[in-house]
């Protein structure tokens, strides 16, 4: 069994997604479906077969869920001179002249939208390990990055 590396706050975060799904969603969409096998001939009705995949969807997500917080490692980095998961890193693209604010998570919390980056992913894998005013080079899928870590936190 793989150890799943989360931070504290996306532990919990999976967890209150869990709870959601088991107790809300999972109530929903059942009798949503029990009311679709009520007034349906189940071979041509759309609907239920909607209901069918939704409720199959959310049955898969409450499985996967569930692996994952059982094999929930959780990690706390405390150690602020050093990147790792757990860490917010702020980092200038030295070419661009931009800054942004990362947070390195684990694949299973990861959301681009919010800069929470994966371990996993191009950039997450190459601050790992690295220090503040490191010079760090990136290859992404589009194309070669150069940061420099200007803040750990």
């Amino acid at each position: 069994m793989d150890k799943q590396l989360l931070t504290e706050t996306g532990y919990n975060a999976l967890k209150k997604e869990l709870l959601y799904l088991k107790e809300k969603r999972w109530k929903e969409v059942s009798k949503k479906v029990q009311e679709s096998r009520n007034f349906c001939d189940f071979k041509k009705d759309p609907e239920y077969q909607i209901s069918v995949d939704e409720f199959a969807t959310i049955k898969k997500k409450i499985i996967d869920l569930e692996y994952i917080i059982k094999q929930a490692k959780i990690i706390k980095n405390t150690n602020i001179r050093v990147v790792g998961i757990g860490s917010i890193v702020t980092v200038k693209e030295v070419t661009e002249k931009y800054e942004m604010q990362l947070k390195i998570v684990s694949s299973a919390e990861s959301y681009l939208s919010e800069n929470y980056i994966s371990d996993e992913s191009p950039i997450g894998k190459s601050l790992i390990g690295h220090k503040l005013n490191d010079n760090v080079v990136v290859m992404t899928p589009s194309g070669m990055m150069h940061l420099l870590i200007t803040e750990i936190q």
